[in-house]
């Protein structure tokens, strides 16, 4: 009566991004050996270590994350329901970075912010755009956010440095 057995061995064949991955190739031995047996071996270790090359292929592959864009529209409206676009800030994904714009010729000044949390804590950063007009000006920051990460996109306007931000508006992106 024959013995059957089956028999993990390392892979030499196998590497992903210039690092060995450890995987096996399995080997289906029998006691006896003759030529028809030697060929069925020889395919099911052909067999087992293409699909084991094809999984270490999925493995050895990185989540990619689906960044977005996002805005914030500081709108006021008056007493007759006139409604004015007075600052906006923009975030893109593609270089973490963002602009923010006085949309209104009114003396004020707009002002943007991002907000975010990551495992180093919780990160805004301020920026301004104190032309006080519509003219063509904005400010801009950026800053690495890691990848994945939900960002907060705050806007609004403000009469001067010390005055009250009114207007607020919230949007949301993706870095």
């Amino acid at each position: 009566m024959s013995t059957h057995q089956r028999v993990l061995e390392p892979s030499p064949y196998l590497r992903g991004n210039g690092h060995r991955i450890s995987c096996c190739r399995l080997a289906v031995t029998n006691g006896t050996q003759d030529q028809q047996n030697g060929r069925v071996k020889m395919k099911s270790k052909k067999v087992i270590t293409v699909l084991a090359a094809v999984g270490a292929v999925m493995l050895a592959s990185t989540p990619a994350y689906a960044g977005s864009n996002g805005s914030a529209v500081s709108i006021d409206m008056d007493s007759s329901g006139l409604r004015t676009w007075r600052a906006q800030t923009s975030f893109y994904h593609d270089g973490d970075s963002w602009k923010v714009w006085d949309t209104a010729s009114d003396g004020h000044r707009a002002g943007g912010s991002v907000y975010w949390s990551d495992s180093a804590g919780n990160h805004q950063i301020v920026t301004w755009d104190t032309s006080g007009s519509d003219d063509g000006v904005y400010g801009s920051g950026s800053y690495n956010i890691p990848e994945g990460v939900r960002v907060t996109i705050r806007s609004w306007h403000q009469n001067g440095s010390n005055g009250t931000a009114e207007d607020i508006a919230y949007g949301y992106a993706t870095a």
